[in-house]
């Protein structure tokens, strides 16, 4: 059995350490928690399976990078950031870790915005919302 997109990009994620310094393994799909840790990341498929070839599928995640504090939600979301569409200064690094969690590539759809939970358990609490295309390996 494949595995979802969603596990790919949970793995790549849990295996970046800067990632895991800051979240530990809250890294998270909306239904995996009911209550918000801080820090943490919370993303979901939007669009997919895309477009791809017989071996490649593009999905659109939405990522809310969640911290007690807009700064700290935005140094978690700038961290990711970097993790997936990767470091220019180490390209050999990413690429392998890309490749190992199934991952062709990512981009960023749009630049992260600061904002703040509107209502229910994430009310008033300071997230940044991004979105990406991330590309995996058909297995």
């Amino acid at each position: 059995m494949a595995t979802s997109g969603s596990a790919k990009l949970r793995t790549f994620l849990l295996a970046d350490a800067s990632v895991v310094a800051l979240v530990g393994t809250s890294v998270y799909t909306p239904r995996a928690k009911d209550a918000i840790e801080f820090p943490s990341v919370i993303f979901r498929v939007v669009a997919g399976p895309g477009a791809g070839n017989d071996t490649n599928r593009a999905q659109s995640f939405e990522f809310r990078f969640y911290d007690e504090t807009e700064l700290g939600a935005v140094a978690l979301y700038e961290t990711a950031r970097t993790a997936l569409l990767g470091d220019p200064t180490d390209t050999a690094t990413y690429r392998a870790a890309m490749r190992d969690a199934g991952l062709v590539r990512a981009e960023e759809e749009v630049e992260g915005q600061p904002l703040y939970g509107p209502d229910g358990p994430a009310k008033d609490i300071p997230f940044v919302l991004g979105n990406f295309t991330v590309v995996f390996h058909d297995e």
